[in-house]
């Protein structure tokens, strides 16, 4: 899903409110993936916003036991950033990416992608309510 994202912590604190309301928003793809189950039972999530298909592009660092909470149409993703040197060093940090969805495709690709699914139900319902309001039609 394309979004335009915002990172609302840096370096894990939390950035002030006139810094977060300055900021200029990055769009890429949010990318949720659902690893291997736990041996305790969990299913831990990582999510990623990535640049255009067919890049390698990562727009912020990836998050780690990632949440996603949904409210309003806006999106809230909460994890935590590796800030280590590498494999053997791991510094975990707490960071929130807000993301608010972009309704229309970004790229060609993305809209060759997009038509080939059926519309939403808003969508359908405000086609149907657009052919019932033109004179001439029948309401059904």
């Amino acid at each position: 899903m394309w979004v335009e994202a915002i990172q609302l912590r840096h370096r894990g604190r939390k950035l002030p409110q006139q810094s977060l309301e300055d900021m200029v928003p990055l769009r890429g793809r949010l990318w949720v993936t659902v690893l291997r189950l736990h041996p305790d039972g969990g299913r831990p999530l990582t999510a990623s916003l990535l640049g255009i298909r067919g890049t390698d592009q990562l727009v912020f660092r990836q998050l780690d036991d990632a949440r996603v909470k949904v409210r309003d149409g806006q999106i809230m993703v909460l994890g935590w950033e590796d800030h280590g040197d590498g494999r053997k060093s791991v510094r975990p940090v707490p960071q929130v990416w807000w993301c608010d969805p972009i309704r229309e495709p970004y790229d060609a690709t993305e809209a060759v992608a997009k038509a080939r699914f059926p519309p939403t139900r808003g969508r359908a319902r405000r086609e149907a309510e657009k052919r019932n309001a033109q004179p001439g039609t029948v309401p059904a």
